[in-house]
């Protein structure tokens, strides 16, 4: 378990997560100024989570 997730959301939404993959945006000074977030993978191997790759 990862200690940044907080399952308290989860709880709140009723919604199950399983895998998160956050990404920040950043401008043209590198700064950031958004995020890109996809939640819950789906494959046609099965395969649930995200992988380093």
């Amino acid at each position: 378990q990862d200690s940044r997730f907080n399952a308290e959301v989860d709880l709140i939404t009723g919604y199950k997560t399983q895998s998160i993959l956050c990404l920040p945006i950043k401008n043209q000074r590198d700064e950031v100024v958004g995020v890109a977030q996809a939640i819950n993978k789906k494959s046609s191997d099965g395969e649930a989570a995200f992988t380093e790759e």
